[in-house]
């Protein structure tokens, strides 16, 4: 018997079979059953609240909120029955990013009623604040440029690029650089991945911070030493500033390549700088 009515009430025990139809259309939805026992009432239909959000929890809410009986739960991904998710929540997975994601509830042993499927789920977007690096951030030798004041944590981790946002590493030093040379230091949250997956995007980059690293410091680790080598000549001069802890070779080989018949008596050695 054809009723026009959107709820089924004044039913006694049994089982029903419903199903809707446009008044202007002779087409009509498939029929779902629907057994009433004894003082029961009926579930009618289920929508997910939530935000389709890596790591977000959804929620099956059901109409009427006080449907009786067994109340059972299915969640599906793209259609695919998504294992152990049988509860009347699910917390969205790395497998679940791309697919949307639906629910079915079944009132006792009847026909389940299905929700309207979500938007596809998405990753979690990395920060939108750019982070603020200066020079008090920065510590620089002739050949590496070190990044300080980032701290990892179990929620943000950092990364480093030192041409400007081209190319980016997880450690927060670069190393075997030119000296003397700039560099276009920068540095952003980091992307983050299960397997392949990525669950967070990576955050906004710095403000690029043009860095130099310092100029070699000489060494002198040789000198050339002119003059005949006899006793009474003046001392030879080297042409650059020797260190104090070379001195003592440089005389000692000095000392040594004096011919003998000129050589000085001992305590009458010429001495050098």
């Amino acid at each position: 018997m054809a009723e026009n009515a959107t709820e089924l009430t004044g039913k006694g025990v049994g089982d029903y079979y419903i199903r809707y139809k446009a008044t202007d259309t002779a087409f009509s939805s498939k029929a779902t059953k629907v057994t009433i026992e004894n003082g029961a009432i009926v579930l009618t239909g289920v929508t997910i609240t939530g935000t389709a959000k890596y790591g977000e929890t959804l929620t099956a809410t059901i109409t009427p909120a006080n449907a009786t009986g067994t109340i059972s739960y299915a969640w599906y991904r793209s259609g695919t029955a998504i294992s152990g998710a049988t509860s009347s929540t699910y917390q969205l997975a790395a497998a679940d990013i791309g697919s949307t994601i639906t629910v079915k509830v079944t009132q006792n042993s009847g026909t389940p009623v299905e929700s309207k499927a979500t938007a596809a789920v998405t990753a979690v977007e990395g920060s939108r604040t750019k982070p603020l690096l200066s020079e008090k951030n920065i510590v620089k030798t002739e050949n590496t440029i070190q990044v300080v004041g980032f701290a990892n944590t179990d929620k943000v981790a950092y990364e480093y690029s030192r041409d400007g946002g081209v190319t980016w590493q997880a450690g927060n030093e670069f190393t075997d650089l030119n000296s003397n040379t700039p560099y276009r230091i920068a540095v952003r949250e980091k992307e983050v991945k299960e397997g392949d997956v990525v669950v967070k995007t990576a955050g906004v980059s710095s403000d690029v911070l043009t860095v130099r690293t310092e100029a070699n410091k000489v060494t002198l680790h040789h000198a050339t030493l002119t003059g005949d080598a006899k006793v009474g000549n003046s001392r030879p001069t080297p042409s650059a500033t020797i260190p104090k802890r070379q001195r003592a070779t440089i005389k000692a080989r000095h000392r040594a390549i004096l011919p003998a018949a000129t050589r000085p008596a001992v305590g009458t050695a010429a001495t050098l700088p």
